[in-house]
C-alpha cells in the first residue's frame, strides 16, 4: 500500500511460486478511512513482494465485509456440505475466542 497508509490486517490468500505472485487480503487505514483490498503482489528481485495495480479495494464497512463473506459462503456451499462449512466456522470461532485477550477487571 502507499507510504502514508497504516496496515491493520494482512493475510496471504493464494501464492503461485512458479509465476512469482501472491494474492493478499489487506485492511489499511488511509486518511482516517479503513479499506479492504484484495490485491495481486509480484515478486521483485530486490524488494520482496510488492503490490500491483491488479486488485480491488472498497471501504471496510461491516456491510461490505458481510456481503463479501455471504458470497464466499454461498460459493463454498455449492462445493461442500453445509456441515463442513459449519465445522470450519466453529474452528475459526474457537481460535478467535482463544486469541482474545482477557478483559481487565
Amino acid at each position: 500500500m502507499s507510504g502514508d497508509s497504516e496496515v491493520l490486517y494482512e493475510s496471504l490468500i493464494h501464492e503461485n511460486v512458479e509465476k512469482g505472485f501472491q494474492l493478499k487480503l489487506v485492511v489499511n487505514l488511509f486518511r482516517e478511512v479503513e479499506y479492504l483490498h484484495i490485491r495481486k503482489y509480484f515478486l521483485s528481485f530486490d524488494e520482496g513482494y510488492l503490490p500491483s495495480k491488479e486488485g480491488i479495494s472498497m471501504p471496510c464497512t461491516l456491510d461490505n465485509v458481510y456481503k463479501l463473506l455471504d458470497s464466499l459462503v454461498e460459493i463454498t456451499a455449492k462445493a461442500e456440505s453445509l456441515d463442513s462449512i459449519k465445522e470450519h466456522f466453529d474452528k475459526i470461532t474457537k481460535r478467535l475466542e482463544d486469541e482474545r485477550p482477557e478483559s481487565i477487571s
